[in-house]
């Protein structure tokens, strides 16, 4: 027996032997095994190449071949696993066939799997790996990711980013295949000027020329013959002369064509085309003018508000917009505010219109001066963020005014003159003076309807009375008047009353209207001034017959009023009727329309009257002698403080004390506040008779020695208490 490391030498040598006895597996010369696999280097083969005429690509083999038949398969993507097929073995010889071309973009390599199989269907030898690597060809054109449509303000600067094309190439990255150059081969319209360029390594489109015009005409001709005849202003094509058109176009939008090749642009490379639309947005570039210099109208005299003229202003700008739309003005001939000017925006015509009559004696002709200008300030705001949304353009530039053409500087304004002419048509009757005085009396002796006055038109052309023209009335409020409609006789209907509400200052106003007899009839207005003169028909009387005082009042204020006015009302004479008068009064006079009532004795609760006689200037007295109702009241809101015989205070409710009427027989003790069912006294000590109070009230007669400073305190509380009540009453 061996010893264990003797042992374990022997069996490395002949794994060793094993190892190296191994026959090959490829024809390649490069071969290693280890531990019965071969490592390979990969098999190279370039795609779009057909090796399938090849007797093989490559061999497969296992040593145990040599002293017993074996057969092999291949397994793996492209064997038999997608794309099924690419790759097959020999069976019995183990040698491999590609049966088609390769597609780099399909599968860029392979790792096929050999395995040697005995005849009863056991793996001799498994896992011999075959790599293959698929070389790339320049099989595929970039492609373009559709570009979206973009725009860019006219007038932007060289340099301003526009939008950016991107293309794709499906062959290896970072190779000369997938290396795209970018580059613009056509642009229209063209003028000759490309306003645009491309970045060849990143696809970034930018203005190219700062002369980018939205509204600058490109006109293109299909012959020379043409282009003579536009020149020399040739309507009638001679003979001999092609058949030609011409187009004009404004830089509204560019169409832009885009080449994508790869090899950097190498002729032989593959390329790709796609198509870019640029809008190009509009700046207030274009200062509106007018269609011509000089414009005249002409206008009735007297004719107001009415349109005198349409004047159009032309504007290149895109329209509908605030770069197109104009705005006027009068800058001079309009000191007197007669003209106005309004644009319409739907056709951006100005419209002048006359807003006041004019005369023709005064003013035949008149002169305007006109300026127009945009709504919108010169230039157009350059936004942040160029592309963005479609809008490109911006660079940077802030929310600022670009004014086209590098100027900073609004142009100076030109001025338009408008010749107006005013048209001399025969006068409308007029009314002379336009208010007309007419004085009335309140006298009721006077008989109704009754004629009062004529208020006929005159021509002012002749100054005579107005002819073939009839008379209404416009305006009368209280229906005080009517009109002749033929010779404008005015009659009163009723009598006048200065009071009525319609009266301003004793004045009642009506409105005469004179309308001439024809087709395009005229009318005039003429007012009427009724005066009405006043009448003493009013007395004075009191403005209130009823007041209220406490008891302590001394002095009570009347007021008097009469609704005529001087010298038939106001200063107001006041006389008192003693016999007619409850109390003994002493009347004061103290302005216009007051006097003072003062009281020469104590006033008890109670009603009063006082009669009086009031006199106006005129010395009209009231058929009804005036009469003051005076109420004077007690009010109490708490009751005083009570004692009992031993001068201990009588604690009671503080519900409000009621004045209620005594009966004279109840004994004191059985007394009840009212409201509250508290006694307030039930001392068999009080001995006394409930009295009846001169104020109305009750109180207790203890008939005690205490009871003089319980009256005493009575007097006090009640002082105090008609003071506070009077106050509250404003009375004092």
């Amino acid at each position: 027996m061996f010893p264990q490391t003797s042992l374990a030498l022997s069996l490395l040598l002949l794994l060793t032997v094993q190892i190296m006895s191994t026959g090959d597996c490829w024809t390649s010369p490069q071969k290693q095994r280890h531990k019965r696999e071969w490592v390979v280097p990969a098999r190279r083969f370039t795609e779009n190449v057909d090796y399938s005429h090849l007797p093989s690509v490559g061999k497969i083999r296992s040593d145990n071949d040599e002293t017993m038949m074996l057969h092999y398969t291949l397994r793996g993507p492209g064997a038999n696993q997608p794309p099924v097929g690419y790759f097959i073995v020999d069976t019995y010889k183990g040698l491999v066939h590609i049966t088609q071309p390769l597609d780099r973009e399909e599968r860029q390599n392979y790792t096929l799997i050999g395995t040697a199989w005995y005849a009863n269907k056991t793996i001799a030898e498994d896992n011999i790996k075959i790599n293959i690597v698929v070389e790339d060809q320049n099989d595929n054109p970039p492609v373009f990711i559709k570009p979206e449509q973009s725009s860019v303000y006219e007038g932007s600067p060289v340099g301003t980013f526009v939008t950016q094309v991107v293309a794709k190439d499906a062959d290896e990255p970072n190779t000369l295949h997938t290396k795209i150059a970018y580059s613009l081969i056509k642009q229209e319209p063209n003028d000759g000027k490309l306003f645009f360029a491309v970045d060849k390594d990143n696809g970034n489109i930018s203005v190219n020329n700062p002369t980018l015009d939205r509204e600058v005409f490109v006109t293109s001709y299909t012959d020379i013959c043409a282009c003579v005849l536009v020149a020399l202003k040739v309507t009638t094509k001679p003979s001999g002369c092609s058949s030609s058109h011409s187009l004009e176009q404004e830089h509204r939008s560019f169409v832009l064509t885009l080449q994508a090749a790869d090899m950097y642009g190498s002729p032989e490379g593959n390329s790709a085309t796609a198509t870019v639309f640029i809008d190009i947005l509009d700046v207030n570039d274009n200062i509106p003018t007018l269609e011509k210099d000089e414009f005249s109208a002409s206008v009735d005299e007297n004719e107001a508000p009415v349109e005198v003229l349409r004047i159009q202003a032309l504007d290149n700008d895109e329209e509908k917009t605030d770069n197109w739309l104009a705005e006027f003005e009068i800058v001079s001939g309009n000191e007197d505010g007669l003209f106005s000017i309004e644009t319409d925006p739907k056709t951006n015509r100005g419209v002048l219109y006359l807003n006041q009559p004019v005369d023709f004696e005064s003013a035949s002709d008149m002169n305007l001066n006109l300026v127009v200008a945009n709504k919108a300030l010169p230039g157009a705001p350059l936004e942040s963020g160029a592309g963005a949304a479609g809008a490109g353009g911006a660079s940077g530039a802030g929310a600022q005014h670009m004014f086209f053409g590098g100027s900073s500087s609004v142009p100076k304004q030109k001025t338009y003159l408008v010749k107006i002419g005013v048209k001399n048509k025969p006068e409308g009757p007029k009314f002379k003076p336009k208010i007309k005085p007419i004085s009335v009396s309140e006298n009721t002796k006077n008989s109704y309807p009754r004629v009062i006055d004529t208020y006929t038109a005159i021509e002012e052309d002749t100054g005579k009375t107005a002819e073939k023209v009839k008379y209404a009335k416009g305006y009368d409020p209280d229906s005080w008047i009517s009109i002749d409609t033929d010779t404008a006789e005015i009659k009163l209907n009723k009598v006048p009353d200065r009071e009525s509400p319609f009266v301003v200052n004793g004045t009642y106003y009506a409105k005469i209207l004179c309308i001439t007899d024809e087709l395009h009839s005229q009318t005039s207005t003429g007012t009427i001034a009724l005066q009405v003169e006043d009448l003493n028909d009013n007395c004075p009387k009191l403005l209130n017959n009823v007041q209220t005082v406490c008891s302590d009042t001394r002095v009570v204020n009347v007021t008097a009023e009469d609704e005529d006015s001087d010298p038939n009302g106001a200063p107001l004479e006041f006389r008192l009727i003693q016999e007619k008068t409850k109390g003994k009064w002493n009347l004061q006079q103290i302005n216009n329309v007051s006097a003072s009532l003062l009281a020469e004795d104590d006033l008890w609760p109670g009603f009063y009257e006082v009669t009086m006689e009031i006199r106006d200037k005129q010395g009209l007295v009231c058929p009804d002698e005036q009469v003051l109702h005076l109420e004077d009241v007690l009010l109490m809101a708490f009751p005083p403080k009570l004692y009992n015989e031993d001068l201990d205070e009588i604690k009671l409710s503080k519900e409000p004390l009621r004045m209620v009427e005594a009966n004279f027989n109840i004994p004191s003790g059985e007394i009840q506040v009212p409201w509250s069912n508290q006694v307030v006294n039930n001392s068999s000590n009080m001995v006394g008779m409930m009295q009846k109070s001169a104020f109305g009230g009750f109180y207790y007669d203890m008939n005690m020695e205490n009871s003089a400073r319980w009256q005493e305190e009575l007097d006090e509380f009640l002082k105090t208490y008609f003071a506070h009540v009077c106050e509250s009453l404003h009375l004092y």
